[in-house]
């Protein structure tokens, strides 16, 4: 191990006030340990006090996790002059930090597979019951920009079970660039539509007080996520008046 493993960059004061540090993380956190190896990588001549300063800890915790990667063969300390350090990773530290990248990248990618299992399934569904043209439901209010990746997920799988896409419901706004179908914002634009037998709604996202107009436009109504699901289902009088919505 390297010698310099114990040096503490120039005995720097921690200035921090201990009550923002209520709960550390521990010196074993994998979480925290890829953080760490990250701002190392990116900055390898970072002094202790500028480390803890970006990752809003203390000094002290900066030196625990500094000897426990060098401990580890996660860090090479090499003195560049009295004063001066560099921390650089090595083959070990550079696994350990993409190790975080892995495994948020996995968590994702299974989180898609899922999605798309589901819109598969729920479009065979709608297609066995005779329902050849949809209209997406995202009434988006609080995620803007998010239509286009709705309509790009769903689409092969609409060409998969051969339907249409009608065109999309987007209460929250215009998409700055145009989507190729027709987009429906205001309330009158929703109500003029005319849905057949063959019609029907495949709801992503929408909200409690919407579940009358989505019943009035057609009985072929179909939840993608649960809680689209849920507003479907109608909820009772005192979950409405718990989500501070009057009944209808």
């Amino acid at each position: 191990m390297n010698k310099n493993v114990s040096h503490v960059n120039g005995g720097a004061r921690d200035t921090r006030d201990p009550k923002e540090d209520r709960a550390p993380p521990r010196a074993d956190d994998p979480e925290f340990q890829a953080r760490f190896l990250e701002e190392i990588h990116a900055n390898p001549m970072s002094r202790y006090a500028e480390l803890a300063r970006r990752m809003g800890v203390s000094v002290g915790l900066i030196a625990t996790f500094m000897r426990k990667c060098a401990e580890r063969e996660f860090l090479d300390v090499r003195q560049l002059s009295a004063k001066k350090f560099v921390y650089l990773l090595t083959p070990k530290g550079v696994m350990a930090m993409m190790a975080r990248h892995y495994s948020k990248f996995s968590r994702n990618l299974d989180f898609f597979f899922g999605l798309t299992s589901r819109i598969h399934a729920v479009l065979g569904e709608m297609s066995a019951k005779g329902v050849h043209e949809i209209l997406l439901w995202v009434d988006d209010r609080e995620k803007e920009g998010k239509l286009h990746n709705w309509v790009e997920v769903i689409d092969p799988h609409l060409k998969s079970h051969r339907m249409r896409l009608l065109g999309v419901v987007a209460r929250g706004g215009m998409p700055k660039e145009p989507l190729g179908c027709p987009v429906h914002i205001t309330a009158a634009q929703i109500r003029a539509l005319r849905l057949s037998d063959r019609q029907g709604i495949l709801v992503v996202r929408s909200w409690y007080e919407d579940h009358d107009l989505l019943q009035a436009l057609t009985p072929n109504l179909f939840g993608l996520t649960e809680e689209s699901i849920q507003v479907l289902q109608r909820p009772g009088e005192a979950l409405l008046q718990n989500l501070g919505i009057r009944p209808a």
